[in-house]
């Protein structure tokens, strides 16, 4: 018989197994501590070193977990049936990624859907480390450890909760930067913050119903009782109350337990809420003598005034975002490229996304603040669809665990009723790191549940067969999978964290009126190239802008730097709007700094002058291409055309400017100025 021991498994030890199992446990707290990470200069934009943080950790599990199969060190006949017992969910997971990687290569920016940008932390590759992160949890996190797991992160989101009770009430206002109105506590945005605590809320009332500890049970009512605190009456996310409310309804009536006396008591409840939001509505002054607090929490709610302003913007929004999808509906525009598409078909004129005067404007928008045109525009209607299946059949798994392990029906209804309230809560909002965090955490256990319930017997070890072809070159292929770690973690994390770092320190520098050292941080961080680039070439033009404010005699100097940052920037990403405008604008800046030299006496040549007044019309008239409803470039081209007194240029786009939005004084300022020019 042939010898096949090169081929046999070592021998696995049982504290082997654990010593991994706890240290992967202790990963996964670190990853899940990561919503308190607001850490200056390192950790801003929130959301930014967060993920850093979750790639560098999941990249170290996956290499740990990657380490034990093909050393054979792990149970691989039951990661083997684990696999087997959700066929359907990680099939639909493994197309789902198949289809974004498909919208990321054909995207219209291939490298920023890649990566995106640190301001909204999303992308292709964040994507990715997302659908890990639930498959590594399902797989690695033991039976016993769940709870702990799950523990752990109500911990986490208590002491979120706490962090914005103080920042409401300014307590600690030296360490904590105190909001009067809607706190973000760690999390970024009162929206934000009120989603991700939706995600914990419905498992913390399970929890409490089911145990037995008296001091477990305090610990998740407590928890329970200040998530809802915090996301209705500080938050004040209407959208996040509309979550909560059909999840609780949901978790209510589904129950196996009666409630028979709570039923009645909400349907009476909501039978005298309603009518009474319309009541309050009309009559805001029986609230004239409660709290500030409790007259915005309610206010937000019931006005009416509110409330049609925040929809009108909305659905202005969803009309351009709809026309971006008719145009692209298979693989979108690419992940994070909601703003081309938006740009391209943005019309200043609908309600509440253009220029107005005495109003809030919105007019640059990157999401579409719902999910089921994010998703679409962004990578088109099969993820949309794909990403709708997936819940759909994790949900209807769920309802069949509930038969087969009836004990765990209480914890099932928890789940479900998160993935209700989140998806209802993301009609009108979007996801963050935070956010995606737990919800992929919440796949991971929902397979986990769905798995128990689903063991089978079938004793087929797909992957024990694979990794005996694999044995005798473990060792080497460890080693590769270690040297690419190492260059994915300081290419593409360490790398871009100290750039965006240092830009953070410079505009701190620039604050302490100490342009000097701001601008050599500038020169080192723009002339090196990382995945942050765009990112760090915007805002550092703002650093340099502050500075020209603080430093009049150096203006041309530091406009032409700016300059030479925003070419590169644009050359780079020419799809992007705002660069060009951006462009267009410091390119005018530049040229009033250098009349103000020739007033003073000093000649500058005038072909100079024409080379870049065609420069600055050039980028206006590629905005103009990419959005031709946005009356910031008209406005831009018109002052170009003043500056070359090219005063029949300037008037058709002055013209052009009030025909977009007759609401916005400035246009017509500019028209003024172009007929007094012409007499």
């Amino acid at each position: 018989m042939e010898n096949n021991s090169a081929f046999l498994p070592e021998k696995r030890s049982s504290s082997l197994q654990n010593t991994y199992s706890e240290f992967s446990l202790v990963l996964f707290f670190i990853i899940l501590l990561s919503p308190l990470l607001v850490l200056p200069p390192w950790f801003i934009p929130i959301g930014w070193g967060k993920t850093i943080v979750f790639r560098i950790t999941i990249s170290i599990v996956l290499m740990l977990f990657l380490g034990q199969v093909l050393f054979r060190q792990a149970d691989l006949t039951t990661i083997s049936k684990k696999l087997r017992s959700s066929s359907l969910i990680l099939g639909i997971l493994a197309t789902l990624f198949a289809v974004y990687l498909l919208s990321t290569i054909f995207s219209q920016n291939p490298q920023f859907s890649l990566w995106g940008d640190p301001l909204r932390s999303g992308g292709f590759v964040n994507f990715t480390f997302y659908l890990i992160f639930a498959v590594l949890a399902f797989l690695i996190v033991r039976k016993e450890d769940w709870q702990k797991i799950w523990d752990f992160s109500i911990l986490v989101g208590v002491l979120v909760s706490v962090v914005t009770i103080f920042q409401q009430f300014s307590i600690y206002s030296k360490f904590l930067v105190p909001f009067t109105f809607r706190p973000v506590g760690t999390i970024g945005s009162p929206i934000y913050l009120s989603l991700y605590l939706l995600l914990l809320t419905f498992l913390s009332l399970s929890f409490f119903i089911k145990s037995n500890v008296m001091i477990r049970r305090i610990f998740y009512l407590v928890s329970l009782l200040l998530f809802i605190l915090v996301s209705i009456i500080l938050t004040q996310s209407r959208s996040a109350t509309f979550g909560l409310t059909i999840g609780f309804l949901w978790f209510l009536f589904v129950s196996p337990k009666s409630f028979a006396k709570l039923k009645i008591f909400v349907i009476i409840s909501l039978a005298l809420i309603i009518p009474g939001m319309f009541y309050l509505n009309s009559h805001f002054y029986i609230l004239n003598n409660q709290p500030d607090l409790i007259q915005n929490a309610i206010g937000r709610i019931v006005s009416m005034v509110e409330i049609t302003r925040i929809a009108e913007s909305r659905i202005s929004v969803w009309q351009v975002a709809w026309q971006g999808l008719k145009e692209k509906p298979l693989l979108g525009w690419g992940p994070e490229n909601f703003k081309i598409a938006f740009d391209k078909y943005y019309d200043s004129s609908l309600p509440q996304i253009g220029w107005r005067p005495d109003e809030e404007v919105f007019y640059w928008w990157d999401r579409a603040h719902n999910f089921l045109l994010d998703i679409s525009v962004a990578s088109g209607i099969p993820a949309l669809l794909l990403y709708l299946s997936l819940f759909l059949a994790l949900f209807w798994k769920l309802q069949l665990a509930k038969t087969r392990r009836p004990e765990n029906t209480i914890i099932i209804n928890g789940v479900q009723a998160t993935i209700i309230g989140y998806f209802l809560t993301n009609l009108f909002i979007f996801d963050i790191f935070d956010t995606y965090l737990l919800l992929f955490l919440l796949l991971g256990y929902s397979l986990h549940l769905i798995y128990k319930a689903d063991e089978s017997k079938n004793n087929r070890n797909e992957i024990e067969s694979i990794t005996r072809k694999i044995y005798p070159y473990r060792k080497i292929v460890i080693a590769s999978l270690f040297l690419i770690l190492f260059w994915f973690v300081f290419s593409f994390n360490i790398k871009p964290l100290q750039a965006v770092k240092d830009l953070n320190v410079a505009f701190d520098y620039e604050k302490k009126n100490r342009c000097d050292k701001s601008l050599k941080l500038v020169d080192r961080i723009t002339s090196n190239e990382n995945i942050a680039d765009s990112y760090i070439a915007v805002y550092s033009v703002r650093v340099i802008r502050q500075c020209i404010s603080r430093n009049e005699e150096s203006a041309e100097e530091l406009t032409e730097k700016a300059v030479q940052i925003l070419k590169i920037n644009a050359e780079k990403h020419p799809q992007y709007t705002l660069n060009w405008i951006l462009l267009g604008e410091y390119l005018n800046l530049l040229m009033e700094e250098k009349n103000k030299l020739v007033e003073t006496g000093i000649p500058f040549p005038k072909e100079e002058m024409e080379k870049l007044s065609k420069e600055a019309s050039l980028a206006f008239e590629k905005a103009a291409l990419l959005s031709p409803k946005r009356q910031e470039v008209y406005l831009g081209w018109s002052k170009i055309n003043i500056a070359t007194e090219d005063f029949e240029r300037a008037k058709a786009n002055s013209q052009k400017c009030i025909d977009l939005n007759p609401a916005y004084g400035g246009c017509y300022w500019l028209m003024a100025l172009t007929q007094g020019y012409l007499g």
